[in-house]
């Protein structure tokens, strides 16, 4: 029975929040209009699946977004779930599913909620790959292999543009691996960045170059040393330098699979298949590889992290040595290291956590390699509180406390009551049924039974309001009251009825706390007798009044309330929020303001080494466009346009071009940056012309 009763009032509520037309209103309805609230505001990340509960007995039900009707399709799914609700699922979120959601039921229109999406960011990546620098006549193979297939469809590109299959490129999709295959590579025409995009993530290769085939070795050796040092990719792969011969065939015969390719390029480069083991064997070991600069991978905490090793064919497993911060790393359940394929060992690091942290190589047959700085940002804990129908209740009523998810948590939550553990018993159960946690206490005992109930999970804590239990014993002496008293409670309108009781009791009352992340819109409502003026009613934060302004909102919704908004909370928001009314001080809220995370990230650009008169261009596109402005920066300083430097803003899209390179000068980082996000690039080199005119006088003259 308590139940339904909550369901019902719950139900009023949201009938009774977007009423338009004063003349239908019966008297009945008037009386509960006090229900009235703002529609709640649900924000979710795109490509969430957004489930909404309708409580109706009625299957005539339309749909309604930004009050215009939306219909049933793949992406928006209605379903009676019962005789009494009805679901409806909005699937993969996107940021156009933005607005207000309502029903209309017998004509009727119930507010459900204001639907806010957060676009999920692109990533733009670049792709570690054993060898960028290739022979013409080769052939280049790039393969990139998920954890499982991917959910949204990638696309192939070179140079930005769509990748065409011939009887020379391919291009396949096999469950949860992409490949791109290359024949017969031609220098110019194959030579550049490929690419794997789908909406959410862009994977670019370094840019691949390919080598003429030379008439004299000899001549082309050194100049491909020198070409090979400009791409640091390869630079902290490259070796003690070898016999020519035996390198050219190492890199012919495993061109895609081993890291530590050596770029010498010759002629008789496809000689003798068997030097391969001599080679790998030969002076390797002797070699202890200085891990000088780790690409750098930032991660939120909880991510699976995934990284390949290419090793060569003739390695056996126990030669594969993983080393975090140049300590030997075991495999275990939380990182499993397992070999995929002769050429390829893969390292997973399951769910990672802020000590997983630092610096990861490999050592391969006594010879180290580089694999990874890694950074964990810590996932922060969220607190929020449960909105509930009723926090008061009479002794022996049954609570119950329904906390259902869209999905699964994949973290699992313990009950509390009081920060205590709930120990089921005769009274009180809990019980979890895939996404939906409940707490049941019966027969409510005055005392014992009072305060707030949680659920708590590593990342996010979910209490309730602290509930009251009111003892049976004042029953008799109001006894008519007692249903309007209840029905009250559900309300939240005490005052006119019990002024004395009400005015003298909530200032001793502890007021609850409400924590929020900074940028969100809080909203209160203020409960007043019918005769109150708008003046009457006075904002008080820590003591001292608060004027209505442009971030803090005051507005009377109807004759018995009046709401407060204060829009995107900062921190210094933070205090205690109470209200005068005609005098009388009663508790709101001690506002608490999570501090929004300023997130660092470094942009991965194809190249970062430039000769002097080049052109920089620096592009960064978001899904959407940004709610917080950013501002351009080179070295910390704000970037000042001229005729050679240009920042552009283009809705979603933020542009930095620098022309005419000059070392020194336009050397160093670029940055992107707004309140809460940072966005680098790495260091920007310029190399100076001026040194090549001089040899090339010189060589001439000497002639």
């Amino acid at each position: 029975m308590e139940e339904k009763k909550v369901d019902r009032t719950s139900t009023e509520e949201t009938e009774l929040a977007e009423v338009e037309k004063p003349e239908l209103v019966t008297t009945e309805e008037q009386l509960t209009r006090t229900l009235e609230q703002e529609i709640p505001v649900h924000e979710v990340e795109e490509n969430t699946t957004v489930t909404l509960t309708v409580d109706t007995p009625s299957r005539d039900i339309r749909l309604l977004k930004d009050n215009k009707e939306l219909k049933p399709s793949e992406h928006i799914k209605i379903i009676h779930t019962s005789s009494t609700t009805i679901e409806i699922q909005i699937i993969k979120a996107k940021p156009q599913d933005e607005g207000i959601y309502s029903v209309l039921i017998d004509k009727k229109e119930q507010p459900i909620v204001r639907l806010k999406v957060i676009p999920k960011p692109i990533t733009r990546q670049t792709m570690d790959i054993p060898q960028t620098t290739f022979n013409e006549g080769e052939t280049l193979t790039i393969t990139c292999q998920f954890d499982s297939p991917p959910e949204e469809t990638f696309e192939f590109l070179r140079n930005g543009k769509p990748l065409k299959p011939d009887n020379r490129i391919s291009t396949t999709v096999e469950h949860n691996t992409y490949t791109i295959v290359v024949k017969e590579l031609r220098p110019k025409e194959d030579e550049g960045v490929y690419t794997f995009k789908s909406d959410h993530l862009i994977l670019d290769t370094p840019s691949i170059k390919v080598v003429s085939k030379p008439k004299e070795a000899e001549k082309v050796e050194p100049q491909e040393i020198i070409e090979v040092r400009e791409v640091p990719a390869e630079e902290k792969k490259e070796q003690i330098p070898q016999r020519v011969e035996e390198t050219t065939i190492e890199e012919h015969i495993v061109t895609e699979e081993i890291s530590q390719p050596q770029e010498s390029i010759t002629t008789e480069a496809q000689e003798k298949k068997e030097e391969l083991t001599l080679l790998t064997e030969q002076p390797q070991p002797t070699i202890k590889k200085i891990v000088t600069q780790l690409p750098v991978h930032e991660v939120e905490e909880t991510s699976t992290v995934t990284l390949t090793i290419v090793k060569p064919q003739s390695t056996k497993p126990e030669d594969v040595v993983l080393l975090k911060d140049g300590e030997e790393l075991k495999p275990s359940n939380h990182v499993k290291v397992t070999p995929t394929s002769p050429t390829t060992t893969e390292v997973q690091i399951i769910k990672v956590k802020p000590e997983d942290e630092g610096d990861y190589t490999v050592e391969v047959e006594g010879v180290e390699q580089p694999l990874v700085r890694l950074k964990v940002h810590p996932k922060p804990v969220i607190r929020q509180e449960m909105q509930l129908p009723k926090v008061k209740f009479n002794e022996k009523e049954t609570l119950t406390i329904v906390c259902q998810f869209d999905a699964t948590p994949e973290e699992p939550f313990i009950f509390l009551h009081n920060e205590q553990p709930i120990v089921p018993d005769s009274r009180v159960t809990t019980t979890v049924e895939d996404n939906k946690y409940t707490i049941v206490v019966k027969d409510l005992r005055p005392e014992e039974d009072e305060g707030v109930y949680t659920l708590k999970s590593d990342h996010l804590i979910l209490d309730t309001p602290s509930i009251t239990v009111v003892p049976k014993e004042k029953k008799p002496e109001t006894e008519t009251t007692t249903v309007e008293e209840e029905e009250v409670t559900i309300t939240n309108v005490p005052k006119q009825q019990q002024p004395e009781i009400e005015e003298k009791e909530i200032p001793k009352k502890e007021l609850p706390v409400h924590e929020v992340e900074e940028t969100s819109t809080v909203t209160l409502t203020i409960e007043q007798p019918q005769s109150t003026k708008p003046e009457d009613v006075v904002l008080l934060k820590d003591g001292e009044e608060l004027k209505p302004s442009d971030h803090v909102k005051v507005t009377p919704t109807s004759p018995t309330t009046t709401e407060v908004q204060i829009i995107k909370v900062k921190p210094e928001d933070e205090g205690d929020y109470t209200v005068e009314v005609k005098g009388i001080e009663q508790p709101l809220v001690r506002l608490k303001v999570h501090p929004k995370p300023v997130i660092r990230q470094e942009m991965q650009l194809p190249k970062v080494k430039f000769n002097e008169k080049e052109t920089l261009t620096i592009v960064c596109q978001f899904d959407a466009t940004p709610e917080e402005p950013f501002i351009f920066l080179h070295n910390e300083q704000p970037i000042v346009p001229d005729s050679r430097v240009t920042t552009t803003v283009e809705d979603n899209k933020y542009t930095i071009v620098v022309k005419d390179l000059r070392p020194e000068e336009d050397e160093g980082v670029y940055t992107l940056k707004s309140d809460h996000l940072i966005l680098d690039t790495p260091s920007i080199t310029v190399v100076p012309k001026e040194k090549k005119p001089e040899t090339e006088t010189t060589t001439i003259y000497s002639f």
